[in-house]
């Protein structure tokens, strides 16, 4: 089937038509009178002589239309295979498609499809170029493989503020029943049991050496990915204790956050005319109000929370009824259920909490393995049902104490004013989403390396942006207009094959979404493929045509 590469709709294509048009009878004219000046001409060689000008005129059509040839593709379908599939799932995806050839990178040069499935993700950089160099009129879809115990998709904060809630979270298929835990040296962070079968797994736990941070990914006894990222200072917070009846628990957990580097205001009711007011660090204005159920309906916490701050409950003894006033006094949609007739349930050596656990909803977030729950509304409401957490100090366990006291202040502080956040891993080469909150200036750009990413402000927010950044080298990187701040830049990593792929299919999808909204030329060859001469070919053509004319006419 010929098709042409020309808009016939064009205006300036249609007056060109038209001079094409006028130049061949201009050409028969000049010919007929060269004919008649001519008596010696013979028909034969008046007849050549027509038909070479014609020739030139229909080279230089050519040249203007250029004409192709679209035709089916030899096979519509081919599966390109990666070299981490074993040969019998190849062959029987093969066999499921029909028709389909199974062939190598090397060969698609030789081959051409309509459809190319890649099945799998085990290609080299090189061959990523090849594909695209040699299958692209093809519509390319993608199958990925993974082996039992292999990582299919993982994910993390690759820069956060220090007591902040780091979370891992991706997916893989166990083999077994096995243990997979982040690690620091010695120390489990975090850790969920897998059953065998496909998880999507989610371990969080607070960050904490402030500058580069690396824990390791473990599963069973087998190291399966690095954790790697950047931890800025912890941004010091203020608590405001406001209770009607203070006891060892509150007064320990205020010179805990005093002893942090945190400001304290600690306000007690001793008596009915008797106030205990403490003040440590020049505590100001209060980013978290720690108080009780009776404190729920009080102006101060109402006006807290409408300003975007945090309120803990904490010293529940009626869970219940109490649940039901916070509620009703800050609109939440917490909900509580009894678990055991016991006055209290253990949660491990010293530590104990309420026998109530939180029903699961839509609208509250349950610290894992603490029965704690938060809601967020304007600012951040979260109720604790832990009894007392001192004695953990009194035995010993201060690495256990700060622990639950750390993850339960990462999910309760408010949100950071000054927040940048970028998706782990940070690939080289593929392109990452960075996001910028508190941007009081508006740069237009942040150097990041050698790099330069161009920032797009928000509707909603103007002092928010996002950029998208393809860094070009690895290791750690500093965002050079943000001093003291990197991010890293894995060159390789467990997921790079994964996520190289992805972004080659998405680059292949969006180059036929464009081809598709050009023309119906474009919109036809997707579908079949297209042959078409090179320039080069009606140029020499157009010189050989316009020399025979010159020849024929210098011929006696």
């Amino acid at each position: 089937m010929i098709r042409f590469d020309f808009d016939w709709s064009g205006p300036l294509n249609q007056v060109i038509l038209a001079l094409l048009v006028m130049l061949l009878a201009w050409q028969i004219w000049l010919v007929f009178q060269a004919g008649k000046k001519d008596a010696n001409v013979s028909p034969a060689r008046f007849g050549v002589r027509m038909a070479l000008n014609v020739l030139l005129w229909g080279s230089m059509l050519a040249f203007i239309l250029q004409p192709f040839i679209l035709k089916n593709p030899s096979s519509t379908f081919g599966i390109l295979v990666g070299e981490e599939v074993p040969a019998t799932i190849a062959k029987n995806v093969a066999d499921s498609a029909g028709k389909a050839a199974l062939v190598k990178v090397e060969e698609l040069k030789e081959n051409s499809f309509d459809t190319l499935l890649v099945l799998g993700q085990g290609f080299k950089l090189t061959d990523f170029e090849s594909i695209a160099r040699n299958a692209q009129p093809a519509v390319i879809k993608w199958i990925p493989y993974f082996q039992s115990d292999q990582i299919q998709s993982i994910n993390w904060k690759g820069i956060v503020r220090k007591g902040e809630m780091q979370v891992v979270q991706g997916s893989m298929e166990s083999s077994e029943m096995q243990l997979l835990k982040l690690r620091f040296g010695d120390r489990t962070l975090d850790s969920v049991s897998l059953d065998k079968g496909f998880h999507a797994f989610k371990l969080t736990f607070p960050a904490f050496g402030e500058g580069r941070n690396v824990t390791e990914l473990v599963l069973g006894n087998t190291m399966i990915d690095t954790i790697k990222f950047f931890t800025r200072p912890a941004e010091k917070l203020t608590v405001r204790f406001m209770l009607e009846n203070p006891d060892f628990e509150s007064r320990n957990l205020a010179t805990w956050l005093g002893k942090n580097g945190h400001a304290v205001m600690y306000d007690a009711i001793l008596s009915k005319n008797m106030n205990s007011k403490l003040n440590i660090n020049k505590a100001e204005n209060p980013d978290i109000i720690v108080t009780d159920a009776t404190n729920a309906s009080s102006g101060i916490v109402k006006k807290a929370v409408s300003e975007g701050k945090s309120v803990l409950f904490m010293n529940l003894t009626e869970p219940a009824a109490q649940i039901n006033r916070i509620n009703v006094a800050l609109g939440t949609r917490f909900q509580v259920k009894k678990i055991s007739n016991e006055a209290t349930i253990s949660l491990g050596t010293e530590l104990t909490a309420l026998p109530f656990t939180f029903t699961p909803n839509h609208y509250s977030l349950q610290i894992s393995k603490l029965p704690v729950a938060i809601e967020k509304t304007t600012g951040k409401i979260a109720v604790s049902l832990l009894n007392e957490t001192f004695p953990l100090q009194l035995a010993g366990d201060s690495t256990r104490y700060q622990h639950i006291w750390n993850t339960i202040l990462a999910f309760t502080r408010p949100a950071e004013k000054d927040r940048i956040n970028i998706e782990a891993p940070v690939l080289l080469g593929i392109p990452t989403l960075l996001k910028i909150d508190g941007l009081a200036e508006h740069p237009k750009m942040v150097k990041i390396g050698n790099d330069t990413t161009f920032l797009g402000y928000s509707a909603l927010n103007s002092q928010s942006a996002t950029g998208r950044l393809t860094p070009t080298e690895s290791g750690w990187i500093e965002l050079r207009d943000y001093p003291g701040i990197e991010i890293h830049v894995q060159k390789t990593s467990p997921s790079l094959s994964i996520a190289t792929m992805h972004h080659f299919v998405q680059s292949n999808e969006r180059y036929h979404s464009k081809l598709a909204e050009t023309t119906a030329r474009n919109t036809e060859s997707i579908y079949g493929i297209s042959q078409k001469l090179p320039d080069w070919f009606w140029f020499g053509l157009i010189l050989i045509c316009f020399a025979a004319v010159w020849i024929e006419g210098k011929i006696l």
